[in-house]
């Protein structure tokens, strides 16, 4: 996200406390803040423009805005994983990737925890189940899981699990 530090405000009120700091973005109250430091944790879902400013609001209930700042974010990239057939075999180790694919390229490193996890198939007897983090370098737009099928000669039928 191009929106590097969390909203801030200073305020004082010379006859009195300040009882609350509300943060708006666009016209939509996103939170507040209580005490000092007067600040809020956002995290915008949407690209584009943001006009954000706070109003302080003291004790005996007047208030005052802020200057407005104009911001242009860049939401996270979205996140997606292609399917992947493997055939099994009878005996072994059957290695393959699952393709994790970004909706673009993000301007700094993505770290992504995941997690294969049993669906039809069993982790430990039809797949080695683990939980790793997918690192994904910046101005890149795929990296891979490996994947390991592990090989029984019983017959069965199709078998999923999944990258959570």
């Amino acid at each position: 996200m191009l929106f590097r530090s969390a909203p801030a405000a200073e305020a004082q009120d010379p006859d009195g406390t300040i009882s609350t700091v509300e943060f708006y973005a666009n016209g939509i109250l996103i939170g507040e803040s209580l005490s000092k430091p007067y600040t809020l944790k956002w995290h915008p879902v949407a690209d584009g423009l943001q006009a954000v400013y706070a109003r302080a609001v003291d004790n005996q209930g007047a208030s005052a805005f802020s200057k407005t700042n104009l911001i242009q974010l860049l939401a996270p990239p979205r996140v997606s994983a292609e399917p992947l057939s493997i055939r099994e075999g009878d005996s072994g180790v059957t290695h393959g990737s699952v393709r994790v694919q970004l909706s673009r390229a993000s301007q700094t490193p993505l770290a992504i925890p995941f997690s294969l996890t049993d669906g039809t198939a069993t982790g430990g007897r039809d797949y080695r189940r683990y939980s790793d983090t997918l690192l994904i370098p910046a101005g890149t737009t795929t990296a891979l899981i490996p994947i390991e099928i592990l090989g029984d000669p019983d017959p069965e039928p199709d078998e999923v699990f999944y990258v959570d």
